[in-house]
This record gives structure tokens, C-alpha cells and sequence, in this order.
């Protein structure tokens, strides 16, 4: 067995991407570039994906993301899809139609998202997918595209990362569709992440309308399942998904990291960690998360240990892996 650590330094600075601690890294916009483009899942126009895998000898979890109105599934950084890669995580970025604008709109994009799992599911072997380890996710518009799929107690959806969800435009037709009605016992654990604040009149993603899912949870006694975050507008950090990984490595349940810690200064990366006896440590280098290099194995003996490294490279990831005696 062997669970992984992965750290990256990039021009002196160092992001951590932990597997138990929310950690706030700053990226600047650059659009992904995905390993499988525009994939059809079904037979219309607008049915098609991107695929982002994460390389990986076992099958991988994966995020499954639907953009906002004025976007495309093309749309997603790459930053946060280097973060998840490095995280063992592939990610599937969704297209249905482009904007929302109807109840009948926001129908077919239920629809459509029904259709993509589907799709997913069964090429799940093409693709390295784990499907029994899902996080569903979107901002605005795709929050309310993946809403009934995100409550439909399918037991392979572990989390729900929703940024800026259920605008206000979604409150007005209480006829068709009262996203409350949706949640249930069985609803996964949800990450809200707002940009304003409360009320704020500028704004028609209303951390409010979060707050009121938030009460429906409350209800049902599964407080403990949802988090709601808002005001990153006004914070050092903008970024909608600097709690992604973190939330999703909880949410699948993988094994807490290491005690560790890292640093890069002066061009020599330093990583530290405590031991444990019947365990083994390999260290691994790469610059481009598809190909590790071997650096050191260093046998465990319940004691902390050290290693260091002079690199000169713009961008280096590292990662732990740790093996069990069996």
C-alpha cells in the first residue's frame, strides 16, 4: 500500500497541497490545457467535456465541473488543474448550453448533466476514473446545472464545491423549482465559497441564498457536512478554488498526510517529516506531474528526518510515497 505527499515550488515560492489542513495559494489565470478535448458525451451539439487525468497506476477520484454563465467548459485554470493532478485527482469540465437563462434551460442542463455521469461512468476504464469517488462542483451558472445530480444520493458523489451557487435569478420561479426541496438526509458533504459578502446590493450571488441550503442541512442534523465561505473578494486571496483540494481529499476520505514541513529558499528545496517503523519513504521529483524521477528511500524509524536539494528549475513538484511493510 502507499499513500503520497506532493509539494510544489515554483520561482521561490512554495505552494503545499496537504491531504488534511485548507491551504491558501494565490493563483495567477492561465486556462488548462486538457489531456482529452472536447469529448462527446451525447449525440447534441452542446454535449461535450474536456478531460484532465491525473497520471496514476490505480484508477483516480475525479472533480467534475461545470462553468458559469459567459464561459465555456474550456474555461478552468490551469493551476487548480496542476494542484488536483499533483493530488492524484483527474477532473472532467462539462459543457450543456452556454447560458441559463429559462426553467427550461436549466431542465435541459439537468438533463445533460444526467447524461454526462452516465458517460463518465461507463468509460471510466478509458480514462483511469475511480467513479466511486466523485466531487461535483461549479460556479453560478454550473452550481445550478449540477444541482440534481449533486442531490440525487448517488453514493459515488463524495462532495459537493460550489462557488458562488444558486444566484439570485434562481429564487424566482419557486413554482418549478425550490433548490431547498433538493436536500436531503443522504445530500454529500457541500463547500460553499462566495465572493461578497451578505446582502451586498452589487452582487446577485448573495452568500444568503448559500445560507439558506446551509439552514436546510441544519434541519436534517447534518451541520457537520456543510461549510459555507464568502467574502474572498475582500481577502489576500481570490481564488474560488483554494479550498478545492483539501475539501476534496477529505471528502473521498484519503489517508491525512504526513507531519511535514517544506520549504524553498535560495534555490534548495527542504522537506522534513517524522517516521514511523515498518515504513518506507521515497522521495520523487518532476516537472511536469507525468514523469517522477527517483531521489532517495529512506526507511522509517520513528524519528524525523531531512532532505534537501539544490534546484534551479522555474517549476518542481515533489511528492512522498510511503509504503507498508506488509
Amino acid at each position: 500500500m502507499y499513500s503520497l505527499i506532493h509539494f510544489r515550488c515554483f520561482f521561490r515560492q512554495f505552494i503545499l497541497i496537504s491531504l488534511a489542513l485548507f491551504t491558501v495559494s494565490k493563483h495567477s489565470y492561465s486556462q488548462a490545457v486538457p489531456d482529452y478535448p472536447d469529448v462527446s458525451y451525447g449525440p447534441e451539439e452542446r454535449q461535450w467535456l474536456n478531460i484532465y487525468t491525473a497520471p496514476s497506476v490505480t484508477p483516480t477520484p475525479v472533480f467534475i465541473y461545470s462553468h458559469s454563465n459567459g464561459a465555456t467548459a474550456d474555461n478552468i485554470s490551469a493551476a487548480i488543474i496542476d494542484d488536483l493532478k499533483a493530488a492524484g485527482i483527474s477532473t472532467v469540465s462539462w459543457e450543456s448550453l452556454l447560458n441559463l437563462a429559462t426553467p427550461n434551460d436549466v431542465a435541459t442542463s439537468w438533463n445533460d448533466a444526467e447524461l454526462m455521469l452516465a458517460w463518465v461512468k461507463s468509460n471510466a476504464n478509458t480514462y483511469n476514473f475511480d467513479v466511486s469517488k466523485l466531487i461535483v462542483g461549479g460556479s453560478s451558472r454550473g452550481t445550478v446545472a449540477s444541482w440534481k445530480l449533486a442531490h440525487s444520493n448517488d453514493p459515488a458523489i463524495r462532495g459537493l464545491y460550489m462557488y458562488n451557487a444558486l444566484p439570485d435569478q434562481v429564487w424566482s420561479f419557486p413554482e418549478t423549482w425550490i433548490p431547498t426541496n433538493d436536500v436531503t438526509e443522504s445530500s454529500p458533504p457541500l463547500c460553499f465559497v462566495y465572493n461578497v459578502s451578505p446582502m451586498d446590493p452589487t452582487d446577485v450571488h448573495d452568500p444568503d441564498n448559500g445560507f439558506t441550503i446551509v439552514d436546510r442541512y441544519e434541519e436534517l442534523d447534518r451541520a457537520d457536512r456543510v461549510t459555507l465561505i464568502h467574502s474572498i473578494g475582500t481577502s489576500g486571496d481570490t481564488d474560488r478554488f483554494q479550498f478545492l483540494v483539501d475539501f476534496a481529499l477529505t471528502s473521498i476520505g484519503r489517508e491525512p498526510g504526513l507531519n511535514y514541513t517544506f520549504t524553498y529558499e535560495d534555490g534548495i528545496a527542504r522537506v522534513s517529516w517524522d517516521t514511523m517503523i515498518g515504513r518506507k519513504y521515497q522521495i520523487q521529483r518532476s516537472i511536469d506531474l507525468k514523469v517522477w524521477d527517483d531521489l532517495v528511500m529512506v526507511s522509517g524509524d520513528n524519528r524525523s528526518v531531512m532532505r534537501q536539494e539544490i534546484n534551479s528549475n522555474e517549476s518542481s513538484f515533489y511528492r512522498i510515497q510511503f509504503l507498508f511493510d506488509q
